[in-house]
């Protein structure tokens, strides 16, 4: 009890988080013993989104995307009793806490952030789910900054890399990644990394979930670390660098195929 008043003194924590179910999960499980100070990046305008989007991949891929996206709220609804199972019903929502702080942003890259993060002085800044931040954030004050990456990196970066491991029968890099921020994407030194047990019964919704389950305690070990002054040991995966891609959400072709014939969910 006494280290967890400690804590409370020493450690400053900042997340600049999307509102998600991932981000509602973290937020819950880090103010049971730590005061958070959250900033909500809003969303960027879906015209802008898929106008980017098509820029990197093409119309056709990207409609692809936007239809496995609609056909993606059918199996979400039918993941949502799973999935308050996982973490439990109170964690679907962020949870009302004094120990919480919530305000809103329109980026992570803005001036406001700056100003926000070298007013509040953080030990520690978690990123769940915002746009890649820029450098000039990264280097506006002197914390860590880190991102919890549902992926083992570098082989699979951007989004969903534990569905696509397992999509590519990759179980053995079907894991969680805590990573320290850098100006790519997931392209940071990694901090820890978790293998997820795989179970045939989960699916697109799920796996997210049950990597997050994994990573809040490496979370809890950086805060640890950081608050006894113990140094953290960062690492690179060297023996996948050949191997790193960058992925995205599947298409509705993608998903389907991998239904049917590699039965993935």
């Amino acid at each position: 009890m006494f280290d967890v008043f400690i804590k409370f003194l020493v450690m400053k924590i900042v997340i600049l988080a999307t509102e998600s179910l991932t981000s509602n999960f973290l937020i819950n499980s880090l103010s049971k013993e730590n005061r958070l100070n959250v900033f909500f990046e809003k969303k960027v305008s879906k015209k802008v989104f898929w106008g980017n989007r098509i820029k990197k991949l093409g119309i056709s891929k990207v409609i692809g995307q936007v239809l496995f996206l609609i056909f993606s709220l059918f199996l979400q609804t039918l993941s949502t009793n799973k999935i308050k199972n996982l973490i439990g019903e109170e964690n679907y929502r962020i949870n009302k806490s004094k120990n919480v702080s919530i305000d809103y942003i329109d980026s992570v890259n803005s001036e406001i952030t700056i100003s926000n993060l070298q007013n509040l002085k953080p030990d520690l800044v978690i990123l769940n789910g915002t746009r890649i931040i820029s450098k000039k954030v990264l280097v506006s004050i002197k914390a860590l900054f880190i991102n919890t990456h549902c992926g083992i990196t570098p082989k699979y970066r951007g989004v969903h890399g534990g569905y696509w491991a397992v999509y590519n029968g990759d179980l053995e890099n079907f894991g969680v990644t805590i990573h320290k921020v850098d100006s790519g994407v997931d392209t940071g030194d990694i901090l820890y990394q978790e293998k997820v047990k795989y179970d045939s019964k989960d699916n697109y919704f799920t796996y997210p979930i049950k990597q997050y389950l994994e990573a809040i305690p490496l979370i809890n070990k950086v805060i640890d670390k950081i608050s006894a002054g113990e140094a953290l040991t960062p690492y690179k995966r060297t023996d996948l660098q050949s191997e790193s891609r960058l992925w995205y959400h599947p298409t509705i072709f993608q998903y389907l195929y991998g239904l049917l014939v590699k039965q993935v969910k």
